[in-house]
């Protein structure tokens, strides 16, 4: 959760103008995957803990940017980012546990 805190606080310093820039750090880029279906998932480190974001590529070809979760290991960061791939892309196929099969 550090790095939401520390998004919390830039947005609060930003609409106190306390800080005017509006660059935000989300970490050091561990693993970004390629871009299937105008979506990217990529894990970043920020302050020992892994974070999961969703890039979804806007017209103007920049990046819309949502935090989808946060890991203490990066193994799980990068497992949880490659499954989301995967189901993003269409190459795994997950199974409604509710709805049974006849």
């Amino acid at each position: 959760m550090r790095w939401q805190e520390y998004y919390v606080q830039l947005q609060k310093d930003i609409a106190l103008k306390i800080c005017s820039s509006t660059a935000i750090d989300y970490g050091k880029v561990v693993y970004e995957s390629p871009v299937i279906k105008n979506t990217r998932w990529l894990v970043t480190s920020f302050s020992n803990e892994y974070n999961v974001f969703v890039d979804r590529m806007l017209d103007s070809g920049n990046f819309d940017r949502c935090l989808g979760a946060t890991f203490a290991l990066k193994n799980r960061a990068i497992d949880f980012a490659l499954r989301m791939f995967l189901v993003c892309s269409g190459g795994l196929q997950r199974k409604n546990r509710w709805l049974k099969d006849e």
